[in-house]
């Protein structure tokens, strides 16, 4: 838990340096660069706090309740891989959207091609 803190401070030092010159916020990599690094410290943040979330209330709200340690287990698996995995998943798909022809095609997909009725 305390790297999670250190990485969060690191990042967030950086944030603040890389907004205090201005030859950084005119610069394309260092805008790149500052984006990613407020991305990661989104996700290392909200990591912290499901993981702070889930160690304290889920483990009290299972120990009490009669599932079987199969389900727990399932449970516990299904809430790691919505927690963790499927952002980073998602990463891709938002960085996706600032791009005009990608945005394009995505709007047109989702509001003509999916509202099509079947035969």
């Amino acid at each position: 838990m305390t790297p999670c803190f250190f990485f969060l401070y690191v990042n967030l030092v950086m944030l603040f340096t890389l907004r205090s010159k201005e030859i950084f916020c005119e610069t394309p990599r260092y805008i790149l660069f500052s984006h990613l690094l407020a991305s990661d410290s989104l996700l290392v943040a909200t990591s912290v706090i499901f993981y702070i979330f889930y160690s304290t209330h889920l483990d009290e709200s299972l120990a009490t309740s009669k599932l079987s340690p199969a389900v727990v287990d399932i449970l516990k698996y299904v809430l790691y891989i919505a927690l963790n995995i499927f952002p980073r998943c998602l990463s891709p798909l938002v960085y996706g959207l600032r791009d005009k022809t990608f945005s394009a095609f995505f709007k047109y997909y989702f509001f003509f091609c999916l509202n099509r009725k079947g035969p």
